[in-house]
């Protein structure tokens, strides 16, 4: 019974989030990270205009969009919305099963530094369900950014500051520790694609030879 509130409450703190990602999955999104014209542009002129319009979108914007800023502010405003009922049990005595990188309340109040003597505090419980909402966050992102065929270095670049604005207030905002999945998702994004590791691990695997691809059709049309 427990549980199935707690998903409850996972599922109404992750709805503002899961709308605002949205925005990753559209077509027209996922065009201007390729660098590629959509369907309407018909003449030559149109492709080559829509074409610069989407570089130099991604030149100027290597900087969080508003669906990514949206994600931000609901981070920000966790604390101030989970304060009031940390001492009840929903929110407490947070169950495994619902996210295992949250472990317990008294193991991420001594990781953060937030009140270590009082694990069911409701400092330490807003902290407990911030990890757990950020863990399923991540794996938004990772899930969208992964699903991504072709990564161009503009497209590239832009998505690595959209997984490093959630990660640098999870640190910065909320003085957590940085998540490690997006930390590693803007290592693939921004290194040398020549350089890039062996796709050893799933999210490796999947951006590698979409940087690889990406780089590919820039090569095609220099």
């Amino acid at each position: 019974m427990l549980l199935e509130a707690q998903r409850v409450v996972l599922s109404q703190l992750m709805a503002p989030i899961e709308c605002a990602l949205r925005a990753l999955s559209t077509k027209a999104m996922r065009s201007m990270w390729r660098g590629a014209p959509s369907a309407s542009a018909r003449s030559q002129q149109e492709v080559e205009d829509e074409q610069q319009l989407s570089a130099a979108m991604l030149v100027f914007s290597a900087s969080p969009l508003p669906y990514i800023t949206q994600v931000g502010e609901h981070l920000l405003s966790l604390p101030q919305l989970l304060m009031p009922f940390g001492s009840s049990n929903v929110l407490s005595d947070i169950q495994a099963e619902l996210c295992p990188a949250a472990k317990s309340a008294r193991a991420l109040a001594e990781e953060d530094s937030v009140e270590p003597d009082a694990a069911s505090s409701p400092a330490n419980a807003a902290i407990c369900w911030i990890h757990c909402v950020a863990e399923a966050t991540a794996s938004l992102l990772v899930e969208a950014v992964s699903a991504i065929p072709a990564l161009p270095p503009l497209g590239a670049n832009q998505l690595a500051a959209v997984a490093g604005y959630p990660d640098n207030l999870l640190s910065a905002g909320l003085a957590l520790r940085p998540h490690p999945q997006l930390a590693e998702l803007q290592h693939l994004l921004t290194c040398d694609v020549a350089r890039m590791p062996p796709p050893s691990g799933v999210l490796a695997g999947a951006i590698a030879p979409a940087r690889r691809a990406g780089q590919s059709t820039v090569n095609a049309h220099i």
